[in-house]
């Protein structure tokens, strides 16, 4: 039984599975084919070309050549917004991992704190590897030590 991709969305169920790029394209190279400073349409003599800037050099986007000016344009708008919102979905499902993976692991730290059969600089050592962007002033707050105390631990490592 096939299910639609609003119902699979709004309910929840597989949105860590989901796929997004129906094409090859890197997030590098999707952030640069969404710019529209690196495109541009030139005349070749005959006909009108649709080129991109992709990896440091000029390359043909277009598969055929136009005989006017508008239906370049045309392709070149309509690309530039599926690249976009392809673009954004992927930063949005990346930072939404990297949160949910901070929030776990903040919730472990808690976990931590709250073990009473962990000695304090055990706990301490536990918490700078859960969280290594945390402060040695915040370690101190959060298990209620003196940041001396803290200090001379993680000193230690």
């Amino acid at each position: 039984m096939k299910r639609d991709k609003k119902e699979v969305i709004t309910n929840g169920d597989r949105l860590e599975d989901k796929r997004f790029s129906l094409y090859s394209w890197s997030t590098e190279d999707l952030n640069q084919l969404r710019d529209i400073r690196s495109h541009r349409i030139i005349h070749n003599k005959y006909n009108y070309v649709w080129e991109c800037y992709l990896n440091n050099q000029w390359t043909e986007r277009s598969i055929q050549q136009y005989e006017d000016i508008k239906t370049p344009y045309i392709h070149l708008y309509f690309w530039l917004g599926i690249w976009n919102k392809e673009y954004i979905k992927r930063i949005e499902y990346t930072e939404k991992r990297r949160l949910k993976n901070e929030t776990l692991r903040w919730s472990e730290a808690v976990d931590i704190l709250h073990r009473g059969h962990i000695k304090k600089s055990e706990r301490v050592k536990r918490i700078r590897l859960l969280l290594p962007n945390i402060t040695k002033k915040d370690i101190a707050e959060l298990t209620e030590m003196s940041y001396k105390q803290v200090q001379r631990i993680l000193k230690d490592d």
